[in-house]
């Protein structure tokens, strides 16, 4: 009894402090390693070349986000991202000059404006982006424009091809009538119907915001006299036939839904002209075929078409068989 309790007091005297006494059970251990998540890969930023940026913010018309860096004799310096951009006082938007004071634009200096890019020269021994705040409000503005809207505008100026006029209520926006865009009576020149400075109401009849194309018409304010009187004229037989007609029917022999196109009266309306070959689908109609008749001058001739096509379907067809 003695020699047991000298041995357990030897063993505890010879066990370091502080640890825990050994139990009989048994410790397992695993050798399983550790499962962790696994690392996300980082992505390395990717690169951006800035003169594709500009080239495809041109390309598109979109509008990009510049800071004016100076103000020379010639106009605005600007940043367009990494790149140095410019834009002309000529493009500069009125609102934008009108603030400052007897001309001086010194308070743009570091300001931010949108723009659009006009041109780029990414090659050159010059590399340069020139740009055009003007345009980007004229785009903006546009957006609120739709086929078939009358607007009221003045007329800005006149060229052989057509007039230029400012909208009324979108001050800085100007469209194009053009010169076959101005009456439905055969016109010598541009001034015989329309002067600079007058006031007109006109149809929209293109719309292209993103290229701040506006195309409008002066003479669809008014019903197409062909078009009122078309039942009244005096038709006979096909005699002959001018080149422009018979190449419309040719182009429509090559569509793949027409089966068959044939010419049917003809006819001659002395008080009205055309200028352009125009084309009208009528109301009559039998089993597969309709009737079209086509205007050029003061002929009127009339075309049959055979096809499947419905009525809806072949009107949509027939302008870009004329255009092409």
């Amino acid at each position: 009894m003695l020699l047991h309790r000298a041995r357990s007091a030897c063993a505890a005297r010879t066990r370091p402090r502080n640890l825990p006494c050994v139990t009989s059970k048994p410790i397992f251990v695993s050798h399983e390693r550790p499962v962790t998540a696994a690392a996300t890969p980082i992505k390395a930023p990717q690169y951006v070349d800035p003169w594709s940026k500009v080239l495809d913010a041109e390309k598109n018309g979109s509008p990009v986000e510049v800071k004016v860096k100076s103000i020379n004799k010639g106009g605005l310096v600007v940043n367009v991202g990494d790149l140095k951009g410019f834009i002309p006082y000529n493009q500069v938007a009125a609102t934008t000059l009108r603030k400052g004071h007897l001309g001086d634009l010194s308070y743009l200096v570091g300001q931010t404006l949108t723009a659009k890019v006009v041109s780029v020269d990414a090659q050159g021994g010059r590399k340069e982006v020139i740009l055009s705040e003007k345009k980007a409000k004229q785009s903006a503005a546009m957006k609120g424009l739709k086929l078939g809207d009358v607007v009221a505008a003045v007329v800005a100026s006149v060229e052989d091809y057509g007039a230029f006029v400012e909208l009324s209520e979108m001050p800085g926006v100007f469209g194009l009538v053009h010169k076959t865009e101005l009456s439905w009576d055969p016109i010598m020149s541009v001034d015989d119907v329309v002067q600079k400075g007058q006031s007109i109401s006109v149809k929209v009849i293109d719309v292209d915001a993103s290229k701040c194309r506006l195309g409008l018409s002066l003479k669809q304010m008014q019903p197409d006299p062909i078009k009122v009187t078309l039942d009244k004229v005096e038709w006979g037989p096909t005699t002959s036939m001018a080149p422009e007609i018979q190449r419309l029917m040719d182009r429509l022999r090559q569509q793949v839904e027409v089966t068959g196109v044939a010419a049917g009266r003809q006819a001659t309306e002395a008080k009205v002209s055309s200028q352009e070959l125009v084309v009208y689908l009528t109301k009559e109609q039998t089993e597969g075929a309709f009737k079209v008749v086509a205007r050029l001058g003061h002929d009127l001739q009339e075309i049959i078409i055979t096809t499947a096509m419905s009525k809806e379907e072949l009107r949509a067809m027939l302008p870009r068989v004329v255009k092409a």
